[in-house]
């Protein structure tokens, strides 16, 4: 795999991630507890230099990088280098970042393996993402990995088995393709794979469309209910490539600058 080049042409060379050595961090959205991210621990352990696991207590699905200001954020340990935070997962970040891990800094966090795909327009609302950028603002490289529902959506629960046959592989040719300053990689691995051998797809972000919506709850009380998934965009994209049955990698960055008005308005306007 070659490196992926996301900025322009005298951006800095993309930083690698001696994997097999690296101090890896893993943090999620869906709770220290979920079923994902027990498969992500399994299978990171055994493969590198030293791992922690720092994540929140509960699920905080869709925080995006929400940090828990004005309010105390409790750390309870779970085991040698495992710690569960009462926060969002950008919280667990910050946490690792500027006071667990403080002495010796993660070469690499993985955020995952997330209940549910976060392709498109959920990149922006993801806590799975939102992690994993929030490791990316400050310097050390991350990838988000999330897995698709099943045809019975939550009911029907997760199949791993695709991230434990490929996770590792796909993680240590990303690291070896390096990563771009402020950059991170999102992949999606589908739910019932095409071809489970079939190489990873680099794909763009697709568009959702409203993936959000409100129903009454109770009075004056509404809830706010997720659509998942059902990408509107029909070219080639990361929607395109999970319904094909294909791993899905998005190069994403935390640049918030769109660069093409930069240059068209120039310095003054």
């Amino acid at each position: 795999m070659s490196p992926t080049r996301i900025g322009p042409a005298d951006d800095p060379a993309p930083r690698a991630v001696e994997f097999g050595r690296a101090r890896v961090l893993i943090t999620n959205d869906d709770g220290i507890d979920a079923e994902g991210l027990r498969v992500l621990e399994r299978l990171v352990a055994p493969a590198v230099g030293e791992l922690w696991v720092i994540a929140p207590d509960a699920g905080r699905s869709a925080n995006s990088m929400m940090m828990s200001l004005r309010r105390d954020v409790a750390i309870e340990g779970r085991g040698e280098r495992r710690f569960a935070i009462s926060g969002s997962p950008a919280d667990c970040v910050l946490i690792a970042l500027q006071h667990l891990m403080v002495e010796a800094p993660p070469d690499l966090v993985l955020s995952g393996v997330n209940h549910g795909a976060n392709l498109g327009d959920d990149l922006n609302f993801s806590g799975t993402v939102g992690a994993a950028a929030a490791a990316a603002v400050d310097g050390v490289p991350a990838i988000a990995l999330s897995v698709g529902h099943g045809a019975e959506g939550h009911a029907g629960g997760h199949d791993f088995r695709q991230v434990e046959a490929r996770g590792l592989d796909l993680i240590h040719r990303l690291c070896a393709a390096g990563f771009a300053p402020g950059g991170l990689f999102a992949v999606n691995f589908p739910d019932a794979p095409d071809d489970p051998d079939a190489p990873a797809l680099i794909r763009p972000a697709g568009r959702q469309g409203r993936g959000f919506s409100l129903e009454a709850s109770g009075p004056d009380r509404l809830r706010v209910r997720h659509h998942g998934d059902r990408g509107v965009d029909v070219g080639v994209c990361d929607y395109d490539a999970v319904r094909r049955g294909r791993i899905a990698v998005t190069p994403v960055t935390v640049d918030r600058t769109d660069h093409r008005v930069l240059r068209r308005l120039g310095e003054t306007v």
